[in-house]
């Protein structure tokens, strides 16, 4: 049905035109009327004198003269009822148009009507189109988390608008910013690692390289110890050489010398036994560092295992060979048990020591570990890569990996007659790949890892996957799989090209997982906070069948009403009971929300009880009194009314304030047994009450009358059992029934109510809510199964199930962040959606204070065809005041943005320019913006830049150290020749005020270099600091004790993808440095900035933040943890890529308004942002803004068109700044 404009005007001119029409017509009836009434007089009048004059004419005879009266007033009486007759026609005509009119207006009423119902189904069409969208990205999304592409599922989730978020949004952004997080990576060479032993503390590791290195590495601080064993090194080559793919062809295993693919650590001892590809069985004592070799074999070697005593020690290699013997002398004896490969074994704890054995052939024998008797085996379709085993209580459980999707499990049994292996199901892992490596963790955790790179953690008690991740990154993965195809050719032995591909978990101890793998990197993850372990369980058990409800003032107050009458606040954030007391003695059914943070109860013993916490515990605040017990209760949105229902099926109101008792209704007429649930629901703006009565009544009340609506809804079944409102839409009302099903009622109008088909129940409806931002509607079913409705279209937009054996209640708390989901049996969970750090700095939006009139603006470089690239830590201000802008001119024709090296100094309102050249090369623009720094000082100018050599070459280079004293010229000298070193440099002076060291990234070596001058030679000095991989997009300070902080992200081969890593040298150098991981759900941003307590602090960019606004937080380091520090509030702007510091402690960015076409300054305060305008009506579009902070604490704002052409740049300073 489609209406035009045009309709509406006409049919608006049409009923202002039928207005008018019946002010006419009922003028003309009165009109009429009073005609017909003249003329009746009239004709009485005339007819009576007629009458009297013809009498007297016959009196006196004229009789002739009476009869021409008589003619006379017979003609006027004929003349009268003409007249009347004319009017009584004009009546029916003015009738005729009157229901003419009457039957138009019922036709407008009609198309009003459908015009309005045709306007509801429209939005209701594009909302449900746009939740049919929002629904796929879901799926899309939560399928790859369960995948455990976690990127894939953050990268889906931030395309999806604001205005579709929605409280399953944010709680898988949530479950991927707790997945497992790398807290700390080690490496050192570029060969992947084969395997590693830990120590039974989880204190220290073993681990062996692909090029037959041997380290020895602390996992508590993430550093190399000692190296017990070098490999094969290149020096033509200057790297490690790879044991596998770099040998010399047409040898066998056993001539390319030691490389140990299997060790065991020794309990108890520090010794660590390892087995080689050549035959090698070496023993390795961690204290000393020195090794032995205690046999030779003829043939490869391939894994090693020792008893939980660390006594006896067990060998296999390839062709079957089997060595086993004892740890002290280690006096092997061979074995020939098989005629293939021994892939991996395993001691197995019982009353007689037994080994598991895998082999190449898919065979797995149980052997008596002294007569080495075979007392059972199995064969599984597979070769078989790795074996663990494990006791839970009484029972003892093998596990293996076999290249299956599904790992193979085995109870084991031990009896007189010997030991058996029982197959154990286990449901296969959803889209896994083959699984080759399983490991047992404490607890009943079973950890596999496939060849995709997950790491799968499984409930192996409960046959149930709990969570995952991918241990290594995409590109690492994708090397992985090349090296499968590349290895899966019969160039070695089936077993090497195992140890040469796949990653592994080698420790747990239930918090933390150590993996390796082709990445070269031992990684420690912290599992403590894994994705399925944030929904809390209340540890309390409140009673049987509670109703809870989040306290609206306090959000991590729980209520909860059991049905015995018991009244619970608990603190669910911290999982333990507030206090409690009974609040009924007849028992209990329902609990609403009242006024200023109270609750209301509906119980058993004939009264409403009215409750409040404080520091004493639960206090009651007052009594509603009835006749009959009360079964469910509500509280009107302006809290001047309270509503209940009885046992017997009638509606109860009373004042809130006064308890004064309002009256009753009847709800069924026909019945007055006990209804269903006697269920209330007040619309949002308190027009209508919606009640469940006995039977199947539904009474739908107008609350100025407390009359009910025309007509009613209809529910099946033994009554109603839930209903909502919908926020939205006051007119639409939701309810279910135990049929069960679903229908949606509109109050508006009976054309749009509909029975929703779409959402099919699983079972019955027993709980629905809004959540506070009005979008979702949250419907709970009786087995657990919660459903995220849209509250226009009524679709189903997500759905999960609860572990619960049948549901209760649902709550969702005031910020709308935390779920509550109640059973029968008294369980209580809540799943969380946001961190519960102390985060600060949360307020929603912050309304600019207008400043222009105090701020000026300065050009630094007018719009010119080269493009402006400034220097990453090219900005500073000396104690002058002085401002110094480093930055490069380009080209697009130049090569990797590379320009020539300017520095812009601004002193007071005066600008200048000067190029900074090595022998007139300015204009060959060989310098990144990437490979130079900026130092301002009080006693001159410092710039560290590298020139890239070659003109087409983009490795090798200088790096040169230039420096300006007052008042003198440039002096320049070259630091390091014909290196790929000098990138992303850092000047350090000590605290004497002299140059220290000048650290920068090497390329060449992936390390940090640390350059310093030698006193003596006056020539410069080069050390390696760091691990390899560490100091890509390096960031060094030094605060005012000395120490000094390095910032980074470790990288291996132009791998962009790690944390960030920050050090901490303390002044005493004999301090140990710390080394940790900062492990925010974003991206770090530099600088390092310090606080005036000295502690560090780091921007965060989130990485799965919302689709449309990007909200940074901070990150402190304090009492030597990282926590947040400060969240930025929600902004349009585009904030800088920096922030600044001043003494007071107040955090300050810049950010651009394109919509208001403003520059904003940002400041933090007291737990508080503020925003000021430093510039309005700005012409030009801006790309890049920065701030500084002068020696006064007046911040300095530069923005600008970098990277592009035109480039410009300005800088704002408020007004009367002065320099020293």
């Amino acid at each position: 049905m489609g209406t035009s404009e045009q309709d509406l005007l006409d049919w608006a001119a049409g009923r202002a035109t039928a207005r008018q029409e019946a002010r006419v017509t009922e003028y003309f009836r009165n009109t009429a009327e009073a005609r017909e009434s003249l003329y009746r007089r009239a004709l009485e009048s005339d007819a009576s004198h007629a009458e009297g004059e013809a009498a007297d004419d016959l009196d006196v005879g004229l009789k002739d003269r009476a009869s021409r009266r008589l003619v006379l007033g017979i003609a006027f009486a004929a003349t009268a009822v003409l007249a009347v007759t004319a009017g009584l026609t004009a009546l029916a005509s003015a009738q005729k148009t009157r229901h003419i009119l009457r039957v138009e207006l019922d036709r407008q009423a009609a198309i009003a009507a459908a015009r309005r119902v045709e306007s509801q189904l429209r939005i209701e069409r594009v909302a449900r189109e746009q939740a049919e969208a929002y629904q796929y990205q879901l799926l899309l999304a939560d399928s790859a988390f369960e995948d455990l592409r976690f990127y894939d599922a953050s990268q889906i989730l931030q395309r999806v608008p604001k205005v579709q978020t929605g409280w399953e949004t944010r709680r898988l952004r949530y479950l991927l910013s707790q997945r497992p997080v790398n807290t700390i990576a080690m490496a050192d060479g570029h060969c992947q690692i084969v395997d590693l032993a830990v120590d039974s503390a989880g204190q220290r590791a073993v681990s062996t390289d692909a090029s037959g290195r041997v380290l020895l590495w602390d996992l508590s601080r993430g550093e190399r110890l000692k190296v017990l064993r070098e490999g094969r090194f290149s020096k033509d080559r200057r790297r490690w050489l790879h044991h596998y793919e770099e040998r010399e062809l047409e040898t066998r295993p056993t001539e390319w010398g030691p490389c140990y693919v299997g060790l065991s650590w020794l309990a108890g001892s520090s010794h660590v036994v390892g087995a080689s590809l050549d035959g090698t069985v070496s023993v390795f004592d961690t204290n000393t560092g020195e090794h032995r070799v205690v046999v030779k074999a003829t043939d490869p070697l391939y894994t090693v295992a020792s008893s939980g005593d660390g006594f006896r020690v067990a060998i296999g290699g390839a062709n079957g060979q089997l060595f086993i013997g004892t740890s002290d002398a280690l006096k092997l004896v061979p074995f020939g048990g098989a005629d293939r490969a021994v892939t991996d074994i395993v001691w197995l704890a019982g009353d007689h020591p037994t080994i598991a054995i895998g082999s190449e052939d898919g065979h797995v024998k149980i052997l008596r570990a002294d007569t080495l008797e075979i007392v059972d085996k199995v064969v599984l379709p597979g070769p078989i890569w790795s074996l663990d085993a494990t006791r839970v209580a009484n029972d003892r459980f093998l596990a293996v990996g076999c290249g299956m999707p599904q790992i193979q499990m085995f109870q084991i049994d031990e009896s007189n007659q010997g030991v058996r292996l029982n197959p154990r199901y286990v449901k296969p892992l959803s889209d896994a790949d083959a699984v080759h490596y399983v490991r047992f963790a404490p607890g009943g955790m079973l950890y596999a890892f496939d060849d995709a790179g997950r790491t799968i953690a499984i409930d192996h008690v409960r046959n149930d996957v709990l969570w995952g991740f991918n241990a290594i990154s995409q590109s690492e993965r994708k090397a992985s799989s090349r090296a499968l195809r590349d290895l899966g050719q019969p160039k070695l032995a089936f077993p090497l090209r195992r140890k040469g591909s796949h990653i592994h978990v080698l420790y747990n101890d239930g918090a933390r997982v150590v993996t390796t793998g082709r990445d070269a990197t031992i990684k420690v993850w912290s599992t403590g906070r894994s994705p399925r372990s944030n929904t809390t369980r209340i540890s309390e058990r409140v009673g049987a069948d509670p109703r809870i409800h989040f306290d609206r003032s306090r959000p991590e107050v729980l209520w909860a009403l059991s049905a015995e009458g018991k009244l619970s606040a608990i603190d669910s954030r911290q999982n333990r009971l507030i206090a409690q007391r009974s609040a009924h003695a007849g028992g209990a059914a329902d609990i609403a929300q009242g006024k200023n943070g109270d609750v209301v109860t509906a119980g058993g013993d004939n009264n409403l009880g009215q409750w409040a916490l404080d520091a004493d515990g639960i206090q009651r605040m007052g009594v509603f009194g009835h006749t009959r017990p009360l079964i469910s209760a509500a509280v009107s949105p302006d809290g001047e009314l309270v509503v209940a229902v009885d046992d017997a099926g009638t509606l109860v109101r009373w004042d809130y304030d006064t308890k004064r008792h309002l009256g009753t209704i009847k709800l069924n007429d026909q019945s007055d047994a006990r209804p269903l649930t006697g269920r209330l629901a007040f619309s949002s703006d308190g027009r209508m009450l919606a009640v469940f009565g006995s039977g199947q009544a539904c009474r739908v009340f107008e609350t100025a009358s407390f009359k009910p609506i025309k007509d009613q809804p209809l529910v099946a079944g033994n009554g109603g059992s839930a209903m909502v409102w919908s926020l939205r839409n006051n007119d639409l009302l939701l309810i279910a029934d135990d049929w069960p099903r679903y229908v949606a009622r509109h109050q508006a109008d009976e054309m749009l109510s509909k029975s929703t088909h779409e959402l099919r129940p699983e079972s019955t409806c027993v709980a629905m809510i809004n959540t506070p931002d009005e979008s979702r509607i949250v419907v709970l079913e009786e087995e657990g199964r919660i459903q995220l409705l849209d509250p226009t279209s009524l679709m189903k937009l997500y759905e999960f199930h609860v572990d619960l054996r049948r549901g209760s209640d649902i709550a969702i708390d005031a910020p709308g962040r935390r779920l509550a989901v109640a059973a029968t049996d008294g369980a209580i969970e809540v799943f969380e959606t946001a961190a519960t750090d102390d985060v600060v700095g949360q307020q929603q939006t912050v309304k600019p204070v207008d400043e222009t009139d105090l701020w000026r603006a300065i050009e630094l470089v007018r719009e010119s065809p080269d493009a402006l690239r400034v220097v990453e830590h090219g900005l500073d201000v000396d104690r002058k005041g002085r401002i110094g802008v480093l930055a490069v001119r380009s080209k697009p024709s130049d090569l990797r943005d590379e320009g020539a090296l300017t520095l812009i100094t601004v002193t007071g309102e005066e600008v200048a320019h000067e190029a900074i050249e090595v022998d007139g090369t300015y204009r060959d623009r060989r310098v990144s913006p990437l490979s130079a720094c900026l130092v301002m000082r009080d006693d001159g100018q410092y710039v560290v830049f590298r020139r890239r050599l070659a003109k087409r070459d983009p490795y090798d280079g200088d790096v040169y150290y230039s420096e300006r004293t007052e008042g003198g010229a440039w002096r320049i000298e070259t630091i390091a020749s014909n290196v790929n070193d000098g990138h992303f440099p850092t000047i350090q002076f000590d605290q004497a005020g002299k140059l220290a060291t000048i650290r920068h990234f090497s390329f060449g070596e992936h390390a940090i270099v640390s350059s310093r001058r030698d006193k003596n030679s006056m020539t410069w000095i080069h050390d390696r600091q760091g691990l390899q991989g560490d100091g890509y997009r390096l960031n060094s300070r030094t605060d005012a004790q000395g120490a000094e902080h390095l910032l980074f992200k470790p990288n291996r081969f132009n791998n962009d993808s790690a944390k960030h890593v920050y050090l901490y040298q303390p002044p005493d150098a004999r301090a140990p440095t710390v080394r940790q991981t900062i492990t925010a759900a974003g991206n770090v941003v530099a600088p390092l900035e310090f606080l005036p307590d000295g502690s560090p602090i780091v921007m965060v960019r989130p990485i799965a933040g919302p689709g449309d606004r990007s909200r940074p937080f901070f990150f402190r380091r304090r009492q030597e943890r990282w926590q947040r520090h400060a969240s930025l509030p929600e902004t349009d702007s585009k904030l800088s890529s920096n922030f600044a510091v001043d003494s007071r402690g107040d955090i300050l960015m810049v950010s651009w308004d394109a919509r208001l076409r403003q520059i904003l300054l940002w400041r933090f305060r007291a737990d508080h942002w503020t925003s000021t305008t430093l510039v309005s009506n700005e012409q030009k579009t801006p790309n890049w803004s920065k701030v500084l902070v002068d020696q006064n604490d007046q911040p300095i704002a530069l923005y600008g068109q970098v990277h592009e052409v035109p480039g410009w740049l300005r800088m704002v300073t408020m007004r009367g700044r002065s320099e020293m």
